[in-house]
């Protein structure tokens, strides 16, 4: 518990802000479900190298692809065609620009086929720096060490009792050429 506890305390703070863009047509008579099916395409290559070469240009000083790739998600909702792209950095300015970076670069990796897709992603949302940092939390992390500690607890009775019950000895059958009696 002691574990938990300092794990907890001595996490780095991370800050998440996430930015919002959406797929939209060009002309009014495109189908819903393509414009909704474009959103999860550019879900799907928002991380994509191609594209966050054009966010690693306004990305916070210092970021390079691999760190963009691990603090960058994306996801598409289910219902609209609605991309939220949250990054995480230790802090709160970094994360807004990084997401902010990355939401930008889809929108410009879009339109620029936008003449071969029908459509585009279009920004909804800026990232604004968030006002309070994630930390893991405390009370899962006690409840996960209370659980592992009773786990092993519960396996280290078991192999004592083993041990006692064979006379300190795991074996239980007799070794071949000895008396049985």
């Amino acid at each position: 518990v002691a574990g938990a506890v300092g794990f907890t305390a001595y996490q780095p703070t991370e800050y998440r802000a996430t930015a919002y863009v959406v797929a939209a047509s060009p002309t009014p008579d495109t189908d819903v479900a393509v414009v909704q099916s474009g959103a999860v395409v550019y879900a799907q290559v928002a991380t994509h190298p191609v594209v966050l070469a054009g966010a690693l240009e306004d990305a916070p000083e210092g970021i390079d692809l691999d760190d963009v790739r691990r603090t960058v998600t994306v996801e598409a909702s289910p219902n609209a065609p609605l991309v939220a792209i949250s990054a995480e950095a230790r802090t709160a300015t970094a994360a807004a620009q990084l997401a902010n970076a990355v939401a930008d670069a889809v929108v410009r990796y879009s339109s620029a086929r936008r003449d071969e897709t029908g459509y585009e992603m279009r920004r909804l949302v800026t990232a604004d720096a968030p006002t309070e940092a994630e930390r893991p939390s405390l009370i899962v992390n006690v409840l996960v060490a209370v659980a592992a500690g009773l786990f092993l607890g519960v396996l280290i009775a078991i192999a004592r009792d083993s041990r006692h019950q064979t006379g300190g000895n795991l074996a239980t059958e007799p070794q071949r050429g000895a008396d049985p009696l």
